[in-house]
C-alpha cells in the first residue's frame, strides 16, 4: 500500500503544495506553490521538506518551512513569499491527494478540522522568554553559540508565518499571485468523501505518522549504539553461583 502524503493537492490540473490551509481572516481562502512551476534546486528541496518526516507529521506545513532553509542559506517560507510563489486561492478549489487517486477537498478537511479544533489561530513565534539567550547570541560568533543561543538567534531573524501569510494574503500590490491574478482551474466535480470517510482518513494519518516516529527513533538508537557501544544496555550477570560446602 502506497504512502499516505500530507501537504500535496492539485488546482485545477496542476500539481500544488498547501502552505496555509487558511489564510488569517480569511478562512476560504489558502496559500498554495505551484510545485511543477518552481526550478530543478527550489523544487527538490521543497518537495524534500514535504516528504520528510518534520513536514508529515505536521498539522501544518508552513510551521516547518518557517524553520527550515533552502540549500542557499535563505528561509524556506519567506523565500518562496518574496520569489511570489505563494498563489492565494479558494479553498474550494483545492483538492488534497493523500494517495494515489484520492481526493478530498480542502475545504471540506477544513471544516471537519474545525469541528476537533474549533477557534485554530495560526501559531506565532514566542521569543518572550529567550530575551536573554538573544542578547548573549549577538555578543558571540556564531561558532561559539550554544544550541539554545543559536536557536533563539534563528527565530529572531525570521518572521512568524502568520505574518507572512497576511502580508501574502494583501492585494496590496506588493503580494503575490492573488485574487484575479490567480488562474481559475477549470470547473471539476468535486469527489467529497463523508464525514466518517474523513475521520478514517484522519485516523490512517495517524497511524502512518507514529509507524514512521518509532521507526525513526529506532533508527536513531541504532546509530548512537553503533557510535558507542558503552550506551547499549548490557544483560546482567545472573545470579551468582552457590559455593559448595567443604
Amino acid at each position: 500500500m502506497a504512502d499516505i502524503v500530507k501537504h500535496v493537492g492539485i488546482y485545477g490540473q496542476k500539481k500544488c503544495v498547501v502552505v496555509f490551509r487558511e489564510v488569517p481572516e480569511e478562512s476560504d481562502q489558502c496559500l498554495i506553490v505551484l510545485s511543477d512551476g518552481l526550478e530543478g534546486r527550489m523544487h527538490d528541496e521543497l518537495m524534500a521538506i514535504v516528504e520528510g518526516i518534520e513536514a508529515q507529521t505536521a498539522k501544518d506545513l508552513a510551521d516547518v518551512l518557517n524553520r527550515r532553509q533552502f540549500s542557499d542559506g535563505t528561509n524556506m517560507l519567506t523565500q518562496l513569499h518574496y520569489a511570489k510563489r505563494l498563489t492565494k486561492v479558494s479553498t474550494d478549489m483545492v483538492d488534497l491527494t493523500p494517495l494515489p487517486g484520492q481526493r478530498i477537498g480542502l475545504a471540506q478537511l477544513n471544516d471537519e478540522l474545525r469541528k476537533i479544533d474549533t477557534g485554530y489561530v495560526p501559531p506565532t513565534n514566542d521569543l518572550s522568554n529567550e530575551t536573554d539567550l538573544l542578547e548573549s547570541a549577538k555578543n558571540k560568533p556564531w561558532s561559539e553559540r550554544t544550541a539554545d543561543e543559536a536557536s533563539a538567534y534563528n527565530q529572531n531573524q525570521t518572521r512568524s508565518a502568520s505574518d507572512i501569510a497576511t502580508e501574502a494574503g494583501r492585494d496590496n500590490g506588493v503580494s503575490l499571485n492573488i485574487g484575479e491574478d490567480a488562474p481559475a482551474p477549470p470547473a471539476q466535480e468535486a469527489i467529497e468523501p463523508s464525514a466518517a470517510q474523513g475521520l478514517l482518513i484522519q485516523a490512517s494519518m495517524m497511524k502512518e505518522d507514529a509507524e514512521r516516529l518509532l521507526a525513526e527513533a529506532s533508527q536513531k538508537e541504532q546509530q548512537a549504539y553503533d557510535a558507542d557501544p558503552s550506551l547499549k544496555p548490557k544483560r546482567g550477570r545472573g545470579r551468582p553461583k552457590k559455593s559448595e560446602s567443604a
